[in-house]
């Protein structure tokens, strides 16, 4: 699969990679759906900062809105089934390249409303590796004007910016949970997407 070859070399020397074609428009369409209706039934809640009994809601780091996926794969919806199938294929090819020992997904739809912003971050927890791989679907199509932006940093200079992904429906953005910073600019108007990590 060329695509693969392409992720395999991207994660190696850049340690991140951007698709646009290997989630199809019509499973993307679908996802977006599903996260309109998430938030038009309130299913959608302030997203927290830190981990477990230390988690808060601070809006100076990070703004955003966030529904979760819970339960078992029978409960989702055909879209989800079949995209973290995906997922899963995707981890069955990466583990045996670059041993990162994923075993599981964890993730939730986000809703970044007119002017939400999250601040410059690394997605693995400190003092806690299970988090191997970072992936963003993007669910809305967004312009050069509508803002939020990934602004990604270099793994060792943190102040150098490598690059900036502007969303895009169907746009999926993998990259190295532990290394690579990250911030997502405010965004002008609202932008959805499905993002979750591959975990040990």
């Amino acid at each position: 699969m060329q695509e693969l070859d392409a992720l395999i070399e991207a994660l190696t020397e850049k340690r991140y990679y951007v698709s646009d074609t290997l989630i199809s428009n019509e499973l993307a369409h679908a996802l977006k759906d599903e996260a309109q209706t998430r938030f038009h039934i309130g299913d959608f809640q302030e997203a927290k900062v830190g981990r477990q009994l230390t988690k808060r809601l601070d809006e100076r780091i990070r703004g955003d809105l966030t529904s979760w996926i819970e339960g078992d794969m029978a409960n989702h919806s055909l879209a989800l089934q079949q995209y973290l199938k995906f997922l899963d294929n995707l981890k069955d090819q990466l583990n045996p390249i670059f041993y990162l020992g994923i075993r599981s997904y964890e993730g939730h739809f986000a809703c970044y409303d007119e002017g939400a912003f999250y601040r410059k971050h690394v997605d693995q927890h400190r003092g806690r590796g299970l988090r191997r791989l970072s992936v963003i679907l993007y669910l809305s199509d967004m312009s050069n004007d509508d803002g939020g932006e990934v602004v990604i940093y270099h793994h060792q200079k943190q102040d150098v910016e490598v690059t900036r992904i502007r969303p895009k429906l169907g746009r999926l953005l993998i990259f190295l949970s532990e290394d690579l910073p990250h911030e997502v600019l405010p965004a002008y108007k609202a932008r959805l997407s499905l993002t979750g990590w591959l975990r040990a």
